[in-house]
């Protein structure tokens, strides 16, 4: 597919991409809201040595800065997990402190952050100023040597822990906008698969890509013409109008070299416009003084029946039984229609009195002669 036909096909699956996007939006909005805001408040512990002269001060630097990695470590043991829980007062159990600490190396540096995660920001504050402080002296029992009083290492906390305002999560906007981006890529993705995998027929494309006969015409729709008689709807300047117009000049051109051309308008199924088609082709064949064309019996129920002025304008007519085709229902259904010539004939005009006249015979003719119903004879 080009990219002209992703276009094509978005358009055309507009609807499906729309409700996939505000289900996935929907979605991501209803997590965000329901999901419990957590906030985060962190301290920070700067760790040195004690040198007494300038060369032990650069080897002082590099030792801290090999063990300040160890001590991050130390934040997530459960013995200064169970520290910090007794200092808190023991309100927070330390598998739970376990899970809502963590400790972290600031890159080439001796700094070391602690950050506490709670849904109250008070709480999450205390936590990380408990870790830093609980830290601070695990360090300093650790460096100090047995038999001495002061540290070989120290860990100073620099940057108290504050309580927080703003929420670390859920953040609305975010989780927004990548349910849009989700959204439109899964339903331009579905637009897509259900394009491809549709073996329908709707479009003149389509319809190329099927049938090696050529297209004679395209037929709108249009809601006003089927209310009006065709003879009246297709004299008017329309685009309804003009469809059967050209389709009756390209069907001019359909066989030419055989006189004797039978044109069968069928579909797959039924109430797609057989009927509507082949009476507003008569009509239009009939304004350009092409008298012998008429519908004949289909092989189908019709799904219009009876007369309302002009030429054959069709309604559905009540059940319809076990009927067969077209012939048998205006037997059946239209009965005597039109004025008696005095020959047994009726006939009807179309609406051009000046050339055209449609006659049918009796109710109760022969079905052999319902071909005849719609024949259009010159005066």
């Amino acid at each position: 597919m080009e990219l002209k036909d992703y276009w094509l096909t978005i358009r055309r699956r507009w609807r499906l991409v729309v409700a996939v996007l505000l289900v996935v939006v929907g979605s991501a909005s209803l997590v965000t809201w329901q999901t419990t805001p957590q906030y985060e408040s962190s301290a920070q512990l700067f760790v040195a040595t004690a040198p007494s002269n300038t060369g032990e001060l650069v080897q002082g630097g590099t030792f801290a800065t090999q063990r300040v990695s160890s001590y991050a470590d130390l934040v997530g043991t459960r013995k200064l997990a169970q520290e910090v829980s007794s200092t808190l007062g023991g309100e927070i159990e330390a598998d739970t402190l376990m899970r809502q600490t963590r400790a972290g190396v600031v890159p080439e540096t001796v700094s070391l952050n602690i950050t506490a995660t709670n849904p109250d920001a008070f709480v999450a504050r205390d936590i990380a100023q408990a870790y830093a402080e609980a830290l601070s002296e695990k360090v300093a029992t650790l460096e100090t040597p047995r038999g001495q009083s002061d540290p070989l290492v120290t860990a100073t906390i620099v940057d108290d822990a504050v309580a927080s305002s703003t929420p670390v999560s859920p953040k609305p906007i975010r989780n927004i906008g990548l349910g849009v981006v989700l959204g439109l890529i899964v339903g331009v993705g579905l637009a897509v698969a259900r394009d491809l995998l549709d073996a329908s027929i709707s479009s003149a494309d389509d319809v190329s890509q099927v049938a090696s006969a050529p297209i004679l015409g395209h037929i709108n729709v249009d809601p006003q013409a089927v209310k009006l008689a065709p003879a009246e709807a297709l004299a008017m300047a329309t685009p309804w109008a003009e469809s059967f117009r050209v389709l009756r000049t390209n069907m001019q051109y359909v066989e030419v070299d055989n006189d004797a051309r039978v044109f069968v308008i069928s579909s797959s199924l039924p109430g797609e416009g057989k009927s509507t088609t082949a009476v507003n082709l008569a009509v239009t064949m009939a304004q350009q003084e092409q008298g012998h064309k008429r519908p004949k019996r289909g092989n189908r129920c019709p799904q219009q029946i009876g007369w309302k002025g002009g030429i054959a304008d069709f309604e559905r007519a009540g059940p319809w039984g076990d009927c067969v085709g077209l012939g048998p229902q205006l037997l059946r259904h239209v009965g005597v229609i039109g004025q008696d010539l005095g020959s047994g004939d009726r006939v009807r005009p179309t609406g051009d009195d000046r050339r055209r006249k449609v006659a049918g015979r009796r109710a109760g003719a022969l079905e052999d002669h319902v071909g005849d119903l719609l024949a259009v004879d010159r005066h």
